[in-house]
């Protein structure tokens, strides 16, 4: 794909278009907390993650769809907390993989490409890297983000890496 710089975000989806992406290989879930319901577990979730105005979205893919390669622009988290853009380095997004990884779940963070996750496993990366997400394999593959203004208590801030819920 093509490496666009992250002040072109229109281009992206221009970008995708070109190179073939459409609605019958791109289609996801998404169940976003302030907007629909969810089970209270995704509420403790959300307050453990230690993020400011945070909100908890969970997503279904299907196998055979792409989210194709992109950069968060965490408009949504920026408005929530009444930031602006160039505040971006405040927000953090925290992804968080509801099962075990199955074949052909694929997760691909810069040049980083990740499987072999169990449940429970958290990624985070810095604002402006580009990822994508697939599921190539025969099973629905599930994910819960959540996105928000970092603290001193933010999970990526604590010296810990093993947390329970």
């Amino acid at each position: 794909p093509t490496q666009l710089s992250p002040n072109s975000i229109g281009a992206i989806k221009l970008d995708h278009i070109k190179h073939g992406y459409n609605d019958n290989n791109s289609l996801y879930c998404q169940w976003i907390d302030n907007r629909d319901e969810m089970p209270k577990e995704f509420q403790k979730i959300k307050k453990f993650s230690g993020l400011d105005f945070a909100t908890i979205a969970c997503m279904k893919q299907e196998p055979g769809n792409t989210i194709p390669w992109h950069f968060d622009n965490y408009l949504g988290a920026l408005k929530r907390a009444n930031l602006e853009y160039k505040d971006i380095k405040k927000i953090r997004r925290y992804l968080l993989f509801l099962e075990d990884w199955d074949w052909g779940h694929i997760l691909q963070v810069g040049n980083n490409v990740l499987s072999n996750w169990k449940a429970g496993d958290l990624y985070t990366w810095d604002s402006g890297i580009y990822h994508l997400s697939a599921n190539c394999g025969i099973s629905a593959k599930w994910t819960c983000q959540i996105t928000g203004v970092t603290t001193k208590k933010s999970i990526h801030n604590l010296k810990r890496n093993l947390f329970k819920i």
